[in-house]
């Protein structure tokens, strides 16, 4: 996993990466997140089939307010079963505006409150927020 983490730090060119039904686990998985910050090219990834505990979700999503280049994550038959890993998924979301899609949600065990969250967030991200401005404040705009 070292090694595709290094060509992950490189990247300029790869824009989708398919890591399923690898038995990725808690360290391959918090280190693809720490590569993911750096990464701005990689737009989709999929980790389907990866069983991958709460804990390491969790941890994971703790780096996707950090993740600016990724657009879609997909993790079918990933436990999103606990409440934790779903708030940490709001709490990233936000900051983030690059992530439009996060697979299986809506068959996933969590709250409605938490659901209806991520929805909104994934909503504002592809309507466009990354190009929102800051609220007007007082001072004139430089190019007035």
């Amino acid at each position: 996993m070292s090694e595709l983490a290094e060509g992950l730090r490189i990247n300029t060119s790869l824009v989708e990466l398919v890591l399923c039904d690898c038995e990725l686990g808690e360290e391959a998985l918090l280190l693809l997140g720490e590569v993911l910050v750096e990464n701005k090219t990689l737009e989709t990834l999929h980790l389907v089939g990866n069983i991958l505990d709460v804990a390491a979700l969790s941890l994971f999503f703790e780096f996707v307010p950090k993740m600016k280049g990724l657009m879609k994550l997909s993790m079918i038959n990933n436990a999103f079963c606990d409440e934790s890993a779903g708030l940490a998924i709001v709490e990233g979301l936000l900051v983030n505006s690059s992530l439009q899609t996060i697979d299986q949600i809506e068959g996933s065990e969590l709250s409605f409150g938490v659901k209806e969250s991520i929805h909104f967030y994934l909503q504002m991200n592809r309507n466009g927020r990354r190009f929102l401005q800051a609220p007007l404040s007082k001072s004139m705009p430089t190019g007035a």
